[in-house]
């Protein structure tokens, strides 16, 4: 690979305090004395940026690109595409090329095509890192961006730029020198024995420092019989730079590992692949050691860039710990992926910057299949275009709430990445085991089981590793193949030390037969290692031990009580021995859990429970994970503080919908703790996850297992248990049972403030729950007194509740008022959200006065707020409203739009009462068209699904269905559904709105049946009730009313009726067409009437103005069809043309 040679260092440092570089590729036309506009930091993660502000490339091919341009001057496109996608077609490869290329255009980077297809980048300059004590991570992150081909290239360039800022900091320091900068030249010299740079071997620096004057640098942490780093060759001038360009790889104390040969798998490796290429998910089992991440990782190379998701021990007691980390992964990987906005906001608790702008976050996760596509919804958009696989590893280690989530059943095959699981199947629970075996049955995985090695591939792997990991000749192989008993790791680490291995393998029951733990020998070898870097390093190495994985060095500082900046240093030093593997972001971990678990029971019991506690009160202030402290506490013998922390795990796991693991911890604390106050809190909180595992007799069981517990706590915590035993009877559809619970409560004393509060609101929701408004509002009117003025979210959440059980009360203008005094909150504190909902109420109200034309702007702006803000819920309400304003206009078309619109904004429904909202703009739109059989199949799944619901959900399933017997004649099956309506509302004891339409409803099915009196006394009877009425009832009873009357022969009556509903708002087409019928009826009224219309009517409707207007409606282009007909069949009856 040509880089070109190494410009001469230039005085001013670059933005991050690098040393800014002309990059190799850097057009003639720019002065490389001046500072360039863009700016490639190789040093770390690579990142282009112009001055202080780093610029996005999209993803991360699009970053390598960049950097193989620069790198590579005349980089050739076709190179560059089978590079970044070796498995793709090459027409798709220079596809994706062109895209990239066409991405870093748009955002300022100057690249060219030259003749051949090569591409040259302008303006860029290399930023080098200036010397420091730890070795810069060159191109740090790219080696899993695409293929093996790929990988061997960042290799490559990572020794051509190692070589090329040492060769650069060795002529500065000599051109210094020459210049007699004596000051200068001794602070460069010193800086070049780091062991970030040359190292304190360098025989030229150590002379130049002693010559200078400045004394004789030492190696901190060699070992006695340590080799010093090679010393770079020191030609002068052009020919230096020349031969330092192509020097070997750099090997000094904290150089990258030497990659190791895969070898002895090929046959597992074929059959992972194979299993790939069907679309299965692959389980590679094994012992540890034996391999399986290795080839797991090899399998998914040739397919491009890996996400790894790692597991941890620590992990069972976190809720989602596993599947967040490689949230994360893939998020820090490609920042600018688009996730979707219902998501983001599922999965607002768990991930808080995605909770929206000052957004409060919800008291609880959606219900597990809704959280599962979210999850997978937001990991195919990170993952999208950055990676081609995915691997978890120690999967044994998850936590249950991790487990669902990557239930791969429930994944399209085409969504999902290529993906292999490493565990053990000895260490899986339960759970998993069957999860495991379904999968298998069911053909969506497949197990390949890694076993030893045998003798011959053993062999193989040795004599392929001898060279590299013990170059000065060792033990006999062969006896190292009888030592390990096949196990790879265990014959690497063997090799490694150089251990003797001679002789026969010892019996078997010397060695440990625990197969999950390294041989006594083994274990032997990796403390010799850890011994061998220094004391401050076994410190810092013992911790890590016990403190899991994504290790700090604050975190390890803070514990251990030692400088951050020597910790630090200790763990280069562990990784440069390759005790310890660093992420992109400097944290830590073992390189195999074995070493950790070696290096762990080394210790002392009293030694580890002292690290234990100390770990527990470094992590504590770090908002670390409530259930990571609590083991630390326990592990380190403090039960009393581990009961605190696990209360804490508890309450989080609740939050996150992680029932098994708030059971789990608050189990422990059961165990642990003596405090009545803390286990009664433990006993409320598996009560609450009892009931959210719809599991209503155990969340009992734990109630009642708390009293005693509550007595001797005190009179406070038995109010929160009575309470909390009303809140079960409301969750578990027992809203009367409730009621007595909160009516026995209310004089307790014990009731502090927020008690109190929570009393107003649980009684509020019951009386809701039973279609009781009236009785709701005075309810939640106290509740808004009580709170104080600095409780805006709270003021905001009742006052929602107010103009709520106002609407369904039939106090639409008080409502209205609510909805107002909502909205100026919700501007207040800048909720969005809430905002939306508000403008979104304030449109079904204006719907309601038959205000139209604002209706639409309301809703208009409610959707457009709702949509900025990600809330799927309020979207799909403003949207299913404009489409009832549409189709009530037969607008049919554009209401099919918006329903659509709204059923495809997510995959899911929020709640059933929404799902029960698009069901009902589905029937109507059925019905409207004349679709009997579409209307009626909407009508019989909502009544299927929602007979035992709320009473609003349930109302208006029976109403839907009456409404289409009624349409097509069924007057049994609409008199059976009536009847049952009218006997849920009465149970219920409820005043609702939706009870007024049930009324009105009934009026006319009395008619229907030929009760024409019994229909007219129910329509005076609704007509003189107080309240409110909604348009489109109103208008149907006064129809129905007025057919009653004119069966009976009174046509005065039928037309003050009709008078009255001339007088409404403008009503829907269908109503039109309703009163029409009896306009027509009336008008058309001949002598044999008891009464002649024209002494009945000062005003009388004139048949052919009538018939001018039903002709006129019969005219539009669309119609309703079942009301179209029967206008049809009422003017033929009259003897009038259609």
């Amino acid at each position: 690979m040509g880089v070109g040679p190494v410009p001469s260092l230039p005085a001013g440092p670059g933005p991050g305090g690098e040393a800014v570089l002309p990059a190799p590729g850097l057009h003639p036309g720019l002065d490389p004395g001046s500072a360039p506009g863009l700016t490639l930091q190789l040093a770390g993660v690579p990142q282009l940026r112009q001055g202080p502000q780093a610029l996005g490339t999209g993803t991360r091919k699009a970053l390598a690109l960049v950097v193989m341009a620069v790198l590579e001057p005349g980089l050739r496109r076709g190179r560059a595409a089978d590079l970044l996608w070796p498995e793709a077609d090459p027409t798709d490869a220079r596809r994706n090329l062109r895209r990239d290329l066409f991405r870093l255009r748009q955002a300022g980077l100057a690249l060219r095509d030259e003749a051949g297809g090569c591409l040259h980048v302008d303006g860029v300059a290399l930023a080098w890192p200036r010397p420091a004590p730890l070795l810069p991570r060159w191109l740090d992150g790219l080696d899993d961006v695409a293929g093996p081909e790929f990988a061997h290239w960042v290799s490559a360039a990572r020794d051509a730029l190692q070589r090329r800022w040492l060769a650069q900091l060795l002529e500065a320091a000599r051109a210094l020198e020459h210049q007699g900068d004596t000051a200068a030249a001794l602070q460069a010299w010193q800086a070049l024995l780091a062991d970030g740079v040359a190292g304190p071997g360098c025989a030229e620096a150590q002379a130049a420092v002693q010559r200078l004057g400045g004394g004789t640098l030492l190696l901190p942490y060699a070992a006695p019989d340590a080799p010093a780093p090679p010393e770079p060759a020191a030609p002068h001038g052009a020919a230096h730079a020349a031969h330092a360009a192509h020097a070997g790889p750099y090997t000094g104390p904290h150089a990258s590992p030497v990659p190791l040969p895969f070898l002895g798998r090929e046959t597992e490796l074929a059959a992972v692949r194979a299993h790939l290429a069907q679309g299965r998910v692959v389980l590679v089992d094994g012992s540890p050691g034996i391999g399986k991440s290795r080839l797991a990782s090899e399998a998914l190379a040739p397919r491009g860039a890996t996400l790894v998701v790692r597991c941890r021990p620590e992990d069972s007691a976190a809720p989602y710990a596993s599947a967040l980390r490689g949230l994360q992964a893939a998020r820090e990987a490609a920042p600018q992926a688009v996730v979707p906005a219902w998501a983001r906001r599922e999965l607002g608790l768990l991930v808080p910057e995605w909770r929206g702008r000052n957004a409060p976050p919800g008291p609880e996760l959606p219900e597990p299949p809704l959280l599962r596509r979210a999850y997978r919804a937001a990991l195919q958009a990170c993952t999208s275009g950055n990676f081609d696989g995915l691997l978890i590893d120690d999967w044994q280690w998850a936590d249950d709430a991790s487990r669902e989530l990557w239930e791969w059943a429930e994944a399209p095959a085409a969504a999902r990445l290529p993906c292999v699981i490493v565990h053990r199947s000895g260490e899986l629970p339960p759970a998993a085991l069957q999860r495991r075996r379904r999968w298998v049955d069911e053909g969506l995985a497949a197990t390949v089981t890694l076993r030893p090695m045998d003798e011959a591939q053993a062999l193989a792997l040795l004599e392929a590793l001898a060279p590299r990991l013990s170059p000065g000749g060792g033990p006999a192989l062969a006896a190292i193949v009888a030592r390990c008993a096949g196990n790879p790791l265990f014959m690497i680490e063997t090799l490694r030390h150089g251990a003797p291995g001679q002789g026969a393998r010892p019996d078997p029951a010397d060695e440990d037969p625990d197969t999950t733990r390294l041989p006594p020998s083994v274990r032997d070898i990796l403390l010799a290692r850890a011994r061998a870097l220094g004391p401050v390093v076994r410190r810092v190495l013992e911790a890590a031990s016990l403190a899991g994985e994504g290790l700090s060095a604050r975190l390890l500082a803070t514990a251990l009580g030692l400088d951050e900046l020597a910790v630090a240093q200790a763990l280069e030093h562990a990784a440069a021995a390759e005790l310890l593997l660093a992420d992109a972001r400097g944290r830590h971990r073992y390189a195999h859990d074995l070493y950790a678990q070696a290096v762990a029971e080394s210790l002392s019991p009293v030694r580890r429970a002292a690290l234990h506690g100390q770990l527990a009160q470094a992590l504590a202030p770090l908002g670390e994970e409530p259930s990571r402290v609590a083991w630390h506490l326990a592990q380190a013998g403090h039960p009393a503080e581990a009961a605190a922390w696990q209360l804490r795990a508890a309450q989080v796991a609740l939050a996150r919908g992680a029932w098994p693991a708030a059971l789990a911890a608050g189990q422990a604390v059961l165990q642990a703790s003596t405090e009545a106050a803390e286990r009664v809190q433990a006993r409320l909180l598996m009560a609450q996850a009892s009931r959210r595992q719809v599991d209503p007799v155990a969340a009992e069981a734990h109630l009642d297992a708390a009293w005693p517990d509550a007595v001797r706590a005190g009179p406070a915590l038995v109010a929160e248990l009575s309470l909390a035993r009303a809140e079960l009877h409301m969750a578990t559809s027992r809203a009367p049972l409730a009621l007595e619970a909160l009516a026995a409560l209310e004089t307790d004393p014990a009731l502090n403030e927020a008690q109190q509060r929570q009393l107003l609101q649980l009684r509020a929701t019951a009386l809701g729950y039973l279609g009781r408004h009236q009785e709701a509002l005075p309810q939640l009117q106290r509740l808004l007194q009580q709170l104080p003025p600095s409780a805006l979210a709270e003021q905001l959440q009742v006052t929602h509740a107010l103009a709520r059980n106002a609407y369904w009360a039939g106090q639409l203008d008080d409502s209205r008022r609510h909805v107002e005094a909502a909205l100026a909150l919700a501007r207040r504190i800048d909720d969005e959200v809430s905002m939306a909902r508000c403008l979104h109420r304030l449109g079904a109200l204006d719907r309601e006065r038959g205000e139209v034309a604002r209706a639409d702007e309301h809703l208009r702006e409610a959707a457009e707020l709702a949509r900025r803000a990600g809330h799927i819920e309020v979207l799909r309400s403003a949207l299913s409203t404009r489409a009832t304003i549409y189709l009530d206009t037969l607008r049919l078309a554009e209401a099919e739009a918006l329903i659509s619109e709204g059923e495809q904004a997510a995959p899911f429904w929020e709640t059933p009462d929404l799902e029960d909202v698009f069901d009902e703009r589905r029937f109507r739109l059925h019905y409207l068209r004349g679709d009997v059989a579409g209307a009626r199949l909407i009508a019989e799944r909502s009544l299927a699904r929602h007979g035992g619901g709320s009473l609003h959900s349930h109302l208006g399933a029976l109403l839907q269905a009456t409404r289409l017997a009624l349409a097509t004649g069924d007057l049994p099956r609409a008199r059976q559904l009536t009847d049952e309506a009218l006997g849920l509302h009465a149970a219920a004891g409820a005043d609702s709105l939706g009870g007024r339409e049930l009324e009105a409803l009934a009026v006319e099915l009395l008619q229907a049946e030929g009760q024409a009196a019994q229909a007219c006394a129910a329509a005076e009877a609704w007509l003189a009730a107080s309240g409110a009425r909604r348009v489109e009832e109103h208008a149907r009873l006064l129809a129905a009313a007025a057919q009653a009357a004119l069966d009976l022969q009174a046509p005065a009556q039928a037309a003050a009726w009709l008078t009255q509903a001339r007088a409404l708002p403008v009503v829907a087409l269908e109503i039109e067409a309703v009163l029409l019928q009896a306009r027509l009826r009336l008008a058309a009224g001949h002598p044999a009437q008891a009464e002649p219309l024209s002494a009945v009517l000062a005003q009388a409707e004139p048949l052919s103005a009538v018939l001018a207007q039903a002709r006129a409606w019969l005219a539009r282009r669309e119609l309703p069809v079942l009301e179209a007909a029967r206008l049809r069949q009422v003017l033929q009856g009259l003897g009038q043309p259609a």
